[in-house]
């Protein structure tokens, strides 16, 4: 429960502290502002995240359906938020002559092929759930006593194990 809670806080004060990035600073240059501001906006969905998470964890026993867990898609979010500031940076480097921009590059590509891996994977659960939903199994015209059963597996008694 420590866990959940310490994470719950963490990107709240991350977003509250990155929004006030955003908005509060006069100092930022528009690249400077516009990724502040992505990052904000990517870790949003964390802790609406976090608070559906823990909806569906206090709600389990108390419901007569279980509240269904949140997709995995916001995790990803930061991630590729990240990315995008630090490839439009690198990028930017590069352009000026700086040769050390070449290390953001090689992790934008690390980092971004990881989490669009990621992402991807979600929206392809998301497809093929949105298809079983759409296409609901037939049920079997047969009564249950007709069909067939599996019989159980026999349980071996190996005795014991220091022989």
């Amino acid at each position: 429960m420590a866990v959940g809670v310490m994470l719950l806080a963490f990107w709240l004060i991350l977003c509250v502290a990155l929004s006030a990035m955003t908005f509060g600073t006069r100092d930022l240059s528009g690249l400077g502002r516009a990724g502040f501001g992505l990052c904000a906006l990517a870790s949003y969905p964390m802790v609406w995240w976090c608070c559906r998470f823990w909806y569906a964890a206090f709600s389990e026993g108390r419901r007569e359906a279980p509240a269904a867990e949140p997709g995995a898609w916001p995790w990803t979010l930061p991630m590729l938020a990240v990315c995008v500031v630090l490839g439009f940076t690198s990028a930017r480097d590069l352009v000026r002559g700086n040769s050390g921009a070449w290390f953001g590059v090689g992790l934008v590509v690390v980092m971004g092929g990881l989490s669009g891996m990621f992402l991807l994977m979600e929206v392809r659960e998301w497809f093929s759930a949105r298809r079983a939903r759409r296409n609901p199994p037939v049920p079997s015209p047969l009564p249950p006593s007709a069909r067939s059963v599996e019989s159980p597996r026999p349980q071996r008694n190996w005795g014991s194990i220091g022989r």
